[in-house]
């Protein structure tokens, strides 16, 4: 499932600023 992916990588990374 891509979104438990995408939830376990935002677990294990903070949230990047794209400026």
């Amino acid at each position: 499932m891509p979104i438990l992916y995408c939830t376990v990588k935002r677990l294990f990374s903070p949230p990047i600023p794209l400026s």
